[in-house]
């Protein structure tokens, strides 16, 4: 149990902030084979679309993957509150927003001609240390907020694709540092 004063490291809010844009970062960029490593082989989800019952990181996986197919994804947490749980453990509810936009017409409740969304909400999730490294061992999405993305929104600007002129992210950024 924790205490009133209990307080992660600046070493561990670090590690563990850098675990969550790690997430951000794969599943906006597609890069479903490093998104595994973030999480324990025991992992539970919860509160996702595709899955709002508590599903494991293989499911997890499939259809993240299968959902996210052809999106355009940029997803963003921020203001950690971060307490930790045991000298190995966390618990961290992250403030977070997406934006979601699929070529083709998508399901939204009482609205036609969505293509996409823009949700608000948090993340709740644990971490847990194994070999030094941080990694989720629970996650929790919770929305708050969702906003249809039409193709043309109110103010009559038409969404716009990511053009060839725009620099693309460099995937392997870090890897070798």
């Amino acid at each position: 149990m924790t205490t009133q004063n209990s307080r992660v490291s600046p070493s561990d809010f670090q590690e563990i902030s850098r675990t969550k844009a790690r997430y951000c970062r794969y599943v906006d960029t597609k890069q479903w084979s490093k998104i595994p490593s973030l999480f324990t082989t025991d992992a539970r989800f919860e509160g996702f679309s595709f899955a709002p019952k508590p599903i494991d990181l293989d499911f997890f996986m499939k259809n993240l993957a299968e959902r996210m197919a052809g999106c355009t994804s940029v997803h963003r947490v921020v203001m950690p509150d971060m307490v930790p749980t045991s000298p190995d453990t966390a618990r961290v509810i992250w403030s977070m927003t997406d934006y979601n936009e699929w070529p083709n017409e998508i399901a939204f409740p009482g609205t036609d001609g969505a293509f996409g969304f823009r949700g608000y909400g948090y993340y709740e999730e644990d971490y847990v240390r194994s070999d030094d490294t941080w990694v989720i061992s629970f996650t929790r999405l919770v929305r708050v907020r969702m906003d249809p993305i039409l193709k043309a929104d109110t103010r009559g600007v038409s969404n716009c694709k990511a053009a060839p002129v725009f620099i693309h992210p460099g995937l392997h950024w870090l890897d070798n540092l």
